[in-house]
C-alpha cells in the first residue's frame, strides 16, 4: 500500500464516524414551569428544546436535535394542572409511545430509550396527571425517572416531606435532585444529584448508545475519558495489532497511520473538540497526523526501546498494538486537558499550537514507559 497522508480524506472519514454514533432518544415531560430546558442546558451545553427543533411528530411533541449532538430530545410542551388540554396531552403523548413500538417494533432507534419526568419543587405539589404519566411510562417497558427540578426553592423538611410523597407513590423510580443556577452548583454541590442521574440514564440505556450519550454530555470530560480509554483506543489497537499480525517490515510501518488517523478523529468528536475550536479535519490533516503520522512510519520502533533490536526491525502484533495504544493515550490526555482549559477556566487556546507532535511523542513515550513497567 502506498499511503501518503496528505491524501487521507479526513472530512469524509471525520462524517463516517460521526454519522455511525447511535443516538438516544430522550423523552422530556413535565408541566409549565418544570425547568426541563434549565435542565438541558446545564446538562449538555446548549438550549436543545429552543434550536433544532424538527416538525411536531404528534400534537404537543416536538423531537429536537443538531448535527453536533449525537442524541435526540423529544421535548414535549408544558401542562396546566386542571386544564382539558391535560388530559388530551398525557393522551396524545402516550398514543405516540404506543405508535412508536408498533410500527418499527425491531428499530432501535425508533424507540424512546430513556425519559425524564422534570417536577418542580417550587410548585411544592405532585398532581395525578404526574403520577399517571410517569406510571404509564413504567408500564410500557421505558426507564423514567424523576428529575427535582429548583432544589433551592425548598427547606429540609419540606423537601424531606416531597420525597417522602414521591417514593410512596412512586415506589420504583429515581428521584434526582438537580438545581440549574450556575451560581448554587459549588454551595449545593453535596447535595444535588446530577451525577447519579447521568450513571442512572446510561445504565438505563443500551450499550450501543452511550458512546453517544457520553459524547454529547457537556462537561462531562472525566466520562468521556473513562470512555475512550476503556473502549474506543483498544477497539483500534486490536485493530491495529491485527495488521501487524503477519510482520511487517520497517518501511511498511506506513500501514498503521490510517487507522491511528482514524482513532485520533474518532477521539477528538468525543471530546467535541470541533464544537470549541475549529473543524477537526483542518487540524488533523493540516498539523497532526500528517507530522505525528510521518514521525511514527520513521521512529516506530525508536519509541519503544529494545523491541525493535529483537525484533530486527519488524513490526509485530505487539509493536503495532503498544504503538497505536500510546497515540490513542496521547491524543486523550491532549483533548481532556485541552477541553478543560477551554470550558472550565475558559482560557483562549489555539488547537494547533495545542496538538504539537512533540507533545504527543512526549505522551506515547510515557505511555510505552509506563505499560513496560507493568503499569496502567
Amino acid at each position: 500500500m502506498n499511503y501518503k497522508a496528505d491524501d487521507f480524506d479526513y472530512e469524509a472519514e471525520y462524517q463516517r464516524l460521526r454519522k455511525g454514533v447511535a443516538r438516544a432518544n430522550i423523552l422530556l415531560l413535565g408541566a409549565s414551569g418544570a425547568g426541563k430546558s434549565s435542565v438541558v442546558n446545564h446538562v449538555f451545553g446548549q438550549e436543545m428544546t429552543q434550536a433544532g427543533a424538527g416538525r411536531p411528530v404528534t400534537r404537543g411533541v416536538i423531537p429536537c436535535f443538531s448535527d453536533d449532538m449525537p442524541i435526540v430530545l423529544y421535548d414535549t410542551e408544558g401542562y396546566t394542572a386542571g386544564e382539558q388540554r391535560t388530559e388530551d396531552f398525557a393522551r396524545g403523548m402516550l398514543a405516540f409511545i404506543d405508535r412508536l413500538s408498533a410500527e418499527r417494533p425491531d428499530d432501535l432507534s425508533a424507540r424512546i430509550h430513556v425519559a425524564w419526568f422534570c417536577l418542580s419543587l417550587a410548585a411544592k405539589r405532585v398532581t395525578d396527571t404526574d403520577v399517571r404519566l410517569v406510571r404509564a411510562l413504567g408500564e410500557r417497558g421505558i426507564p423514567v425517572c424523576l428529575v427535582l427540578t429548583h432544589a433551592d426553592a425548598l427547606d429540609v423538611q419540606e423537601l424531606d416531606a416531597m420525597q417522602r410523597t414521591l417514593s410512596d407513590l412512586l415506589p420504583d423510580v429515581p428521584q434526582f435532585l438537580t438545581c440549574a443556577l450556575p451560581e448554587l452548583q459549588e454551595a449545593l454541590r453535596g447535595v444535588l444529584q446530577w451525577d447519579e442521574l447521568l450513571s442512572w440514564s446510561l445504565d438505563s440505556l443500551e450499550p450501543s448508545l452511550r458512546e453517544g450519550f457520553i459524547s454529547a454530555l457537556h462537561l462531562e470530560l472525566d466520562r468521556k475519558k473513562k470512555l475512550v480509554m476503556g473502549s474506543i483506543v483498544p477497539r483500534y489497537t486490536a485493530g491495529a495489532a491485527a495488521i501487524g499480525a503477519a510482520p511487517l517490515s520497517f518501511s511498511d510501518a506506513v500501514l498503521l497511520v490510517p487507522l491511528q488517523t482514524t482513532m485520533t478523529l474518532h477521539i477528538l468528536n468525543v471530546y467535541g473538540i470541533e464544537k470549541i475550536s475549529q473543524p477537526i479535519s483542518g487540524l488533523v490533516g493540516s498539523m497532526l497526523m500528517t507530522q505525528v503520522g510521518k514521525s511514527t512510519a520513521a521512529g516506530l520502533l525508536k519509541l519503544i526501546p529494545g523491541i525493535g533490536s529483537l525484533l530486527g526491525g519488524a513490526v509485530t502484533a505487539t509493536v503495532a498494538g503498544m504503538l497505536t495504544g500510546a497515540l490513542g493515550y496521547a491524543i486523550c490526555e491532549l483533548s481532556h486537558l485541552y477541553a478543560y482549559k477551554v470550558l472550565v477556566e475558559h482560557e483562549n487556546l489555539s488547537a494547533i499550537d495545542w496538538f504539537d507532535p512533540k507533545q504527543v511523542e512526549r505522551l506515547m513515550r510515557e505511555y510505552i514507559a509506563r505499560q513496560k513497567n507493568g503499569k496502567k
